[in-house]
C-alpha cells in the first residue's frame, strides 16, 4: 500500500493553515513541497502548519518539513 497524506489548506484565514493528516515521507513531502511552492508564488507568505494527526514522520519526512521552512524563508525574503 501507498502511504497517503492528506493536505488541507484554508487560504481565506491568515496565516494560511496547511493542516496535515496520514504518512509524511519523501514521496508524500513532494507533495507537500509542490502545494507550498504554489501557495508561495501566489504571495502567501505566512503560514500555519498543524501536523497533531500526522504519523511520525520518518527521516525523509522531517527533511521534507526542513526544505518547505528553507523555501518559505527564500520566497518570503527572510
Amino acid at each position: 500500500m501507498e502511504p497517503a497524506l492528506e493536505i488541507w489548506v484554508d487560504a481565506e484565514a491568515m496565516p494560511v493553515t496547511i493542516r496535515l493528516a496520514g504518512v509524511l515521507d519523501d514521496q508524500t513531502g513532494r507533495n507537500l513541497h509542490s502545494v507550498v511552492n504554489g501557495l508561495l508564488q501566489e504571495g502567501y507568505v505566512d503560514f500555519a502548519m498543524q501536523v497533531d494527526e500526522l504519523d511520525p514522520p520518518n527521516a525523509a519526512g522531517f527533511s521534507s518539513l526542513v526544505d518547505i521552512q528553507r523555501l518559505a524563508k527564500v520566497l518570503a525574503g527572510s
